[in-house]
């Protein structure tokens, strides 16, 4: 895991971990682990049951990555609160939607991340590539990590936005490579230049229209 670049949240992302972190001091550290999935609930449904997350797609726009093998989605999710396990997502990956309250410690990862878990990382305004390689593709992660690490150069004092970033394999999903903000998907069939140029202008546009900007990493308890 390569160590985050954390920028200085403003005063609402401080809010948002403050609220976070009381909700966690009154559920007990036991209340969300790393891999058994949701256990919190803010809002939504109380049950155990299964919940089914579905976004509508509103624009598909073709990009010149890849030799044109490149394809970007707006999508719409009516519901994005805090909601109680499990939850499936009809999109593979989900790019939004009902998610879990506790978000994911950024930086790369070699195993799976619970789609609950980085949905909320996209709603506090970052970005997440991820790759599905059934034969391993380790020189095309080696490229993803440094379009992660170019995006996270970017933050600045004076923008006061998140610039962190998660990369991790994701099987099942809708491209081989994937770059994904709030509401938003980049489906990429390579990483190369033009690809990475593609994921910088991407994560420049749409992750910083996400709803809230949190840097910070996860909660004491989540992880």
């Amino acid at each position: 895991m390569h160590p985050p670049v954390n920028a200085m949240p403003h005063h609402r992302a401080s809010a948002v971990v403050a609220v976070a972190f009381a909700a966690l001091a009154l559920l007990g550290p036991a209340a969300c682990g790393a891999d058994d999935g949701p256990a919190l609930v803010d809002g939504g449904d109380a049950s155990d049951a299964a919940v089914d997350v579905a976004g509508e797609l509103t624009a598909t726009t073709a990009c010149g990555a890849c030799g044109g093998k490149c394809t970007e989605e707006a999508w719409i999710y009516a519901k994005t609160w805090h909601e109680k396990g499990p939850i499936h997502y009809v999109e593979s990956p989900p790019s939004g939607g009902i998610h879990h309250l506790c978000w994911w410690n950024w930086g790369s990862y070699t195993k799976p991340v619970p789609p609950e878990r980085f949905v909320h990382n996209l709603e506090h305004g970052g970005l997440v590539l991820t790759y599905d390689c059934k034969d391993g593709c380790p020189a095309e992660v080696t490229q993803l990590q440094a379009a992660a690490d170019a995006w996270k150069a970017t933050a600045t004092k004076e923008t006061k936005t998140t610039r962190e970033a998660l990369v991790l394999p994701y099987a099942g999903a809708a491209a081989r490579f994937v770059a994904l903000c709030w509401q938003h998907r980049l489906l990429l069939d390579c990483v190369d230049d033009s690809a990475r140029q593609a994921i910088a202008a991407f994560a420049l546009k749409h992750c910083p229209e996400a709803p809230e900007q949190v840097a910070a990493m996860a909660p004491d308890g989540c992880m």
